[in-house]
């Protein structure tokens, strides 16, 4: 799998959903956060109004930032995708 900007994930595994969560519904969960001042007590809430569960968001949270961190590929992804929202 290629990312938009044709980087190849070190993994194609990286760009699989993190316990359930898309890197789109992550990137979008970051963007609407960006409108309350990147406030990280927000984000629970975001995701839940998005039907994500906060003990699901918090993993799936730290594990997009692990992987965003540690491949460029995907954190290119990710950079399409909060450009370019879900919703």
């Amino acid at each position: 799998m290629t990312t938009h900007d044709h980087l190849t994930p070190s993994r194609p595994e990286l760009l699989e959903p993190a316990h359930g969560v898309s890197l789109a519904m992550y990137a979008l969960v970051a963007r609407r956060m960006a409108s309350r001042g990147y406030d990280p007590s927000a984000s629970d809430e975001i995701a839940e109004d998005l039907g994500i569960s906060p003990p699901t968001w918090q993993l799936a949270r730290k594990e997009w930032d692990r992987r965003l961190s540690g491949d460029p590929a995907v954190a290119a992804e990710f950079s399409h995708h909060y450009k370019h929202p879900l919703r």
